[in-house]
C-alpha cells in the first residue's frame, strides 16, 4: 500500500507541471522504479479522477498547436504518435479541431509569411513553397489548392 501511495504521489507531482499522456506517465513511473502493477493501478485511479485522459489531452494539444499555425495535420499527428497517443484518438481529435478551411488558411498563411503573395510567385517559387508545406505536414491536395497549380 505504501509503494502504491508513493507511485500515486509521483504521478500527481509529474502531472502538476503540465498535462501528460498515459504513455508519458507510464514511462516516467517506470523510470522512477515503480512496478508494473503499481503503474497500472495509479493510471486507473488518475483516469477515474479525471486527471488523465488522452483524448482531452490531444484536443487541447491540437488546439494550442493549431492556433500557432505552423504545422499541418500530418506533422501534428506524427508528434502526437511520439507522445504515445493512439492513431484512433488522434484522427477523432483532428476531425473535431481542424476542418478543411482551417487547413487551407493555415497553409496559405505559412506561404505568404515566408514567400509573399501567392499570386505573385513564379513556378519555381511555388515548387519550393509546396515542398515547404509538405515538410510541415500538409497533404498534396491542400498544397495544390493553396498554390493553384
Amino acid at each position: 500500500m505504501e509503494k502504491e501511495e508513493k507511485g500515486y504521489n509521483l504521478a500527481l507531482k509529474y502531472l502538476t507541471y503540465r498535462p501528460r499522456t498515459i504513455y508519458e506517465l507510464k514511462f516516467y513511473l517506470g523510470k522512477k522504479g515503480c512496478k508494473e502493477e503499481i503503474i497500472e493501478s495509479t493510471i486507473e485511479k488518475l483516469k477515474c479522477q479525471g486527471y488523465l485522459d488522452d483524448y482531452e489531452y490531444t484536443v487541447n494539444w491540437l488546439n494550442y498547436h493549431l492556433s500557432r499555425g505552423k504545422d499541418g495535420p500530418a506533422l501534428l499527428e506524427y508528434k502526437l504518435l511520439q507522445k504515445g497517443v493512439s492513431k484512433d484518438i488522434i484522427k477523432e481529435a483532428l476531425k473535431e479541431t481542424m476542418d478543411e478551411d482551417m487547413e487551407l488558411k493555415t497553409a496559405q498563411d505559412i506561404i505568404e509569411k515566408k514567400f509573399g503573395e501567392i499570386s505573385e510567385l513564379s513556378y519555381e517559387e511555388k515548387q519550393r513553397a509546396g515542398a515547404n508545406l509538405q515538410r510541415k505536414g500538409f497533404s498534396y491536395d491542400t498544397i495544390v489548392k493553396v498554390l493553384d497549380f
